[in-house]
C-alpha cells in the first residue's frame, strides 16, 4: 500500500492486476487507472487492507471526477477467492442482471 496526497482522505493505493471484469458501469472508462484501487488509510474511515499474492472479488466505485476505482469497507464488497457457496450465487445472479445493487443516501 502507497500513500498519496495527506489532505485527500482516499491517498492510499493497492497496485492491482487489471480487473477480469467490470460490470454496471454505464460511464467512460478512459482516463482511469485499472492498476490501481484507491481506499482510506485506516480502518475508522472505512480504509482496506488487501493481502499481497491473493485474487479478490471486488465491489466499489469508479469515481469519475479522479479517475479512480475506491474501495471502503462500509459499502464496498471484498472477499478473497475462492468465494463461498452463497457469494458464488450472487455474483452469478448479478451478471445475469437478476439482480441488481442500489446505493442509498439520507435525504
Amino acid at each position: 500500500m502507497r500513500a498519496l496526497d495527506p489532505k485527500d482522505p482516499f491517498n492510499m493505493y493497492f497496485k492491482i492486476r487489471t480487473p477480469s471484469h467490470i460490470y454496471k458501469f454505464k460511464g467512460s472508462k478512459a482516463g482511469i487507472n485499472f492498476e490501481r484501487v484507491y481506499t482510506a488509510e485506516n480502518s475508522a474511515m472505512c480504509g482496506v487492507t488487501l493481502d499481497k499474492g491473493f485474487t479478490y472479488i471486488l465491489s466499489g466505485k469508479i469515481d469519475t471526477t479522479t479517475k479512480r476505482l475506491t474501495l471502503n469497507s462500509c459499502v464496498s464488497w471484498i472477499e478473497k477467492y475462492p468465494i463461498s457457496l452463497q457469494s458464488r450465487v450472487l455474483l452469478k445472479l448479478f451478471e445475469e442482471k437478476k439482480v441488481d445493487c442500489f446505493q442509498f443516501s439520507e435525504p
